[in-house]
């Protein structure tokens, strides 16, 4: 690579931008700044607006980019790199051991609760038909997780987590049905004892996907305490409409003439 002499604080953070390939809509995005403060502030050859430190601290916190290197000391296009390649190994290996931290806390037992994919139909008939007997509308389901992040629960399934920098997946498959059940949640919010998860699956009668969501807990907790953390289950269910598989299957069918 050619080396820079890079004297300005502007030709650094132009130099730096490149480097990173961050384009001005995430920046604009990430730092709150108005579009053409970006633009202008970060064109070396633009002189009408200067770089203010706000500017240079807004852009550099956003992106974890080391102060340093806009130092008088620092002007080369080498010394820059090696900045930002020590700045990202080290920001690796802290995200790395923030991930294993949150991660270890997952290893364990964890309640699982949701509406289950059929509350409407089931309220309605214990209403109408047997008003005298209470039934649940919660789908509880107790899920083990093993330190090599293995997956079982009491319902003969069993599966393993994909772990993601920001989110993990939780992929179960049902011994019975074949079918696949999805878990996904934030890292970040695994370190409580309650954390939130959408769930995809299929309904049992009539294999359509269906999205719940709902939460995993270290506690089993009881069928008011459930309903009053999940709420309205038509707020926080949505099931694929029939209409949809048949506007895709027709589409289908007129592909094949």
């Amino acid at each position: 690579m050619n080396e820079k002499i890079l004297k300005t604080k502007k030709e650094k953070l132009h130099f730096v931008i490149t480097e990173l390939d961050i384009p001005n809509i995430d920046i604009i995005q990430k730092t709150q700044l108005q579009s053409n403060v970006v633009s202008e502030i970060i064109n070396p050859e633009n002189l009408s607006r200067n770089l203010k430190n706000y500017h240079l601290f807004a852009i550099a916190l956003a992106y974890n980019i080391p102060i340093e290197i806009f130092d008088d000391d620092i002007t080369t296009s080498s010394e820059i790199r090696e900045l930002l390649r020590r700045t990202k190994n080290v920001n690796r290996e802290k995200n790395k051991r923030e991930l294993n931290l949150q991660l270890q806390h997952l290893v364990g037992e964890w309640f699982a609760y949701f509406y289950c994919d059929n509350v409407k139909a089931r309220s309605k008939i214990f209403n109408e038909i047997m008003s005298d007997k209470e039934v649940s509308l919660i789908k509880k389901e107790r899920i083990s997780i093993n330190s090599s992040l293995q997956v079982k629960s009491d319902e003969k399934k069993q599966g393993s987590i994909k772990i993601g920098t920001n989110q993990s997946i939780i992929i179960l498959e049902d011994k019975n049905s074949n079918d696949m059940i999805l878990y996904s949640f934030d890292n970040d919010r695994v370190c409580y004892n309650r954390f939130f998860v959408s769930k995809i699956s299929k309904t049992k009668h009539s294999k359509n996907e269906i999205l719940n969501f709902g939460f995993f807990s270290k506690k089993e907790l009881h069928e008011k305490e459930i309903q009053s953390i999940l709420g309205d289950f038509e707020e926080i269910q949505l099931r694929v409409q029939c209409t949809l598989l048949d506007r895709i299957g027709s589409y289908n069918d007129m592909e094949n003439y």
